[in-house]
């Protein structure tokens, strides 16, 4: 098979807890090695996030240091590091995830795969595998947040066979460099908070020049680590939600309904409890 030149490009801010993890699977791709990159943009970390990616990337040849010191008013947050790797990357794909995740062995492989079939951007599955819990109610919100990675996902793969980029996440996410080079970037949606995954898939989709694939081949999912503290996954959500008023108005529309059944779904089992 082909072999793509693929860089992997990772923004990593305050992530001495899971780097190492991510730095490790990223080193042992079943993938040539002079095939691949590996681009770390050490973003404003206060941590030690920055003596762990040197030490990885003085061990490994194809593991690339960045440091942003100072946030950009015109890329806000991870856009900005991102921007920054990019314009270090060499690949011709641009291969995308999070500093706590954990992808296999074989993850660039079946990614690369995806584009040798002819797509210009590959959206792929990232399940939430861990978290802290030790009671109930702990596992009941570790539950819930499963239960919505699945409904996103669905949405994700269900309107995408239908080319239509309604959402992705930035823990498993592709396109061609020449993509981002042709839609100029983050032009847009660069005073955003975030979108650097789902808006950025709604502006090619709305291009309408490119054809997208949701990756379905396990060996192509992206297992997500959560060791966010209640603070920290509030702060998240207040991001995430910020975007909901850029979004187009066809899909504020289909998400809305599909929040209702799903809504509805979660009533009728708590009904089914108690009646």
């Amino acid at each position: 098979s082909f072999f793509n030149n693929i860089s992997v490009i990772v923004a990593a801010h305050n992530e001495e807890k899971d780097i190492a993890n991510l730095l490790d699977s990223l080193s042992f791709q079943e993938y040539p090695k002079d095939k691949y990159e590996v681009i770390i943009i050490n973003d404003r970390s206060r941590d030690n996030t920055e003596g762990i990616i040197k030490k990885y990337s003085e061990k490994y040849n194809n593991i690339k240091y960045l440091k942003i010191d100072k946030e950009d008013k015109n890329l806000i947050g991870k856009k900005n590091a991102l921007a920054k790797g990019i314009e270090q990357s060499n690949g011709n794909i641009l291969l995308f995830t999070d500093a706590d995740c954990v992808p296999g062995k074989n993850w660039l492989k079946s990614i690369n795969n995806q584009f040798n079939l002819g797509f210009d951007v590959v959206v792929g599955y990232s399940p939430l595998v861990s978290y802290n819990t030790k009671t109930i109610f702990q596992k009941f919100v570790f539950l819930l947040k499963r239960l919505e990675r699945l409904s996103i996902f669905s949405i994700s793969a269900g309107t995408i066979g239908w080319n239509w980029g309604v959402t992705a996440t930035g823990r498993n996410f592709a396109y061609r460099k020449r993509v981002f080079k042709e839609l100029n970037g983050f032009s847009g949606i660069g005073h955003i908070p975030s979108g650097d995954d789902d808006l950025f898939l709604q502006k090619i989709s709305k291009s309408k020049k490119y054809k997208i694939s949701f990756a379905k081949d396990k060996k192509s999912f992206v297992n997500s680590v959560e060791r966010k503290s209640a603070k920290e996954q509030i702060n998240q959500e207040k991001r995430r939600a910020s975007k909901w008023i850029y979004y187009p108005l066809n899909i504020k529309i289909y998400l809305a309904l599909i929040f209702v059944f799903y809504l509805f779904l979660f009533i009728s089992f708590v009904m089914a409890i108690f009646s």
